[in-house]
Order: C-alpha cells, then structure tokens, then sequence
C-alpha cells in the first residue's frame, strides 16, 4: 500500500524461451569457428511472489568446414507434474469421497537439440553472376517439381 491508502501492483516482464549467442570467424582453410553460447529459459510455475523458472546455459566452440551441419544438444530435463481434479462436495464426503477424486502423475523427459551449418559468404565479385540451384546443394530440378 503506498502512502496515500492506494493499493499498488509491481509487474515485472523476463524474457522465456532460447537466445543463442554467437560469434563466428571464417579461417584461412575456409573453415569456420563458432564460439556459441545458447541459453534457455523455461516457465516453471506462477507463484505468489511471481514466477520460478529455471535456466540452462552453456559455452562451446567448435571448428567446422564450410557448409557441414553440426549438432549439439546438452538441454536435458526431466519434468514431474502431478494433477488433481476432484468433484466439489462429493470429494469432501467421509468413505466415499476417494470415489470422486483423481490424481494423476505425468514425468515429461525432454532434449533441445540444435542442427547448425556455417556458411561463408563470399563479396559480389568472387560469385558467379548466376547461381543455380547445385550452388546451394539443391536438386537440379527442385523448381519444376510438383508437389
């Protein structure tokens, strides 16, 4: 309550969800070096005293060939949620009340997997005027294709 009798709320916004966080440098060997951090924040549950979350982070680096696709993963977790619903009054009732009251347990295991290709992009003048489909590893024909 402030000093004038009214009642005030504090709201405060964060940010959920994954935010990856990178820097990548093209080498000499047209490799790439990818210094990587992602982050995940999860929603856990609403509370009183405001949300509980739970964050997951980690820092890698690798080296990878132009073009390759690479995978990480390493967000593992293994959730424990427990339901009750119940039938008003009758649930409240001595003997009989188990009858209408139900709890159920549900474990959720998860794992957050990245696939990732580099490329290195090339200035104006060391690309060829025209690029085909084959430039990018498509098929020939993928335009003509009916789907």
């Amino acid at each position: 309550m402030s000093d004038l009798g009214r009642v005030t709320q504090r709201v405060d916004q964060q940010q959920l969800g994954l935010t990856l966080r990178f820097i990548a440098r093209a080498n000499q060997d047209d490799s790439v070096t990818i210094s990587l951090t992602p982050e995940n924040r999860s929603l856990l549950e609403l509370t009183d005293v405001g949300p509980r979350t739970i964050d997951q982070s980690f820092s890698t680096t690798v080296r990878i060939a132009n073009g390759e696709p690479f995978i990480i993963g390493g967000f593992i977790r293994e959730e424990e949620r427990v339901n009750y619903d119940r039938f008003p009054l009758l649930s409240d009732l001595p003997l009989l009340g188990n009858l209408f009251k139900s709890r159920e347990i549900q474990r959720v295991k998860s794992e957050l997997i990245f696939v990732l290709t580099p490329y290195i992009l090339r200035p104006a003048a060391q690309l060829p005027e025209v690029m085909t489909d084959a430039d990018f590893g498509l098929p020939a024909n993928l335009a003509e294709r009916q789907y």
